[in-house]
């Protein structure tokens, strides 16, 4: 608007000039048709330049109001992408608290396992020391034994220790007659009373007899077998060592074997008079054994 108000006063300045300049009328109106066509021409090139303006105008408020668009889509990616993050955080935080009780609770746990570990070991230790003790012990008894009968031989005597137990074992020759089940040697009878004595110190020892013959029948038909011969002799040893060296009889068993476990060949006389043979087995009392175990484990 600006420009085509600067347009006319310059027109009538131009014809200002031409009065003041004395044109004739007929120049002056082609003067004037002449600037009224140009003017003409100017308006349609500005409309034509106001037109692409506006165009322009419209373009970039359509460009605008995209961009706002996508401006408004990405501030909604971003909400929804905080709100994700907000999300993760959270469950991160209740991952971590539940971590943390979890490993409160697994500590708890494993000082309890600790305690239960720490007690069985010292109920181990317990039963450990029980059983290592009857076996120092059993040997103790063993050595006592050998002590007290020194002047007995290989052939009358042998002791053994083994899997905690102890083997006393008397051969025939110190103990019995010849074919006989009742009937002591002297020698034989004194051996049981230097063992019994022993024996006296250690009351939680249990002694199970186990009498063995050599394959040959029995000289007297009334035994039978060698299991009967074998048992008669037995219950000759328990029945001496209680009656008359005062081993309880709860602490005594007596059995036979007859020729059924021989410690030698009984093809030859010397194998079969280490058959024929008394086994004293001494070891802790099974009964008195538990007995302390039990103890010891409350």
């Amino acid at each position: 608007m600006e420009l085509l108000k600067r347009t006319h006063l310059f027109m009538l300045f131009l014809l200002v000039l031409l009065l003041t300049a004395g044109v004739g009328k007929k120049k002056h109106l082609e003067a004037v048709s002449a600037l009224e066509s140009e003017k003409a021409l100017q308006e349609a090139q500005y409309k034509v330049q106001l037109d692409n303006a506006n165009d322009r105008i419209d373009e970039l408020l359509l460009q605008l109001a995209e961009r706002k668009g996508e401006n408004n889509a990405l501030l909604g990616m971003q909400d929804r992408y905080e709100n994700q993050i907000r999300a993760l955080e959270d469950e991160i935080e209740q991952m971590n608290s539940k971590a943390s009780d979890q490993q409160a609770s697994m500590g708890k746990d494993l000082e309890e396992k600790e305690k239960i570990i720490a007690e069985q070991n010292r109920k181990m230790q317990a039963v450990e020391k029980i059983l290592s003790g009857d076996e120092t012990a059993v040997i103790q008894l063993a050595n006592s034994i050998q002590k007290a009968l020194p002047d007995l031989s290989p052939d009358e005597l042998m002791i053994e220790v083994k899997d905690g137990k102890a083997t006393i074992t008397l051969y025939e020759k110190l103990m019995f007659r010849s074919g006989s089940v009742s009937r002591l040697n002297s020698g034989g009878y004194e051996a049981l009373q230097k063992i019994a004595e022993v024996l006296q110190a250690y009351p939680g020892m249990f002694i199970t007899v186990v009498a063995h013959t050599d394959n040959k029948p029995p000289a007297i038909k009334s035994y039978k077998d060698n299991w009967n011969f074998s048992v008669l002799r037995a219950a000759t040893i328990v029945r001496t060592m209680v009656g008359e060296f005062e081993i309880g009889a709860n602490q005594i068993l007596a059995s036979g074997k007859g020729e059924f476990e021989p410690s030698a060949s009984n093809e030859t006389s010397e194998g079969r008079a280490q058959n024929r043979r008394i086994e004293l087995i001494i070891a802790p009392s099974i009964e008195d054994q538990a007995r302390r175990i039990r103890a010891a484990l409350k």
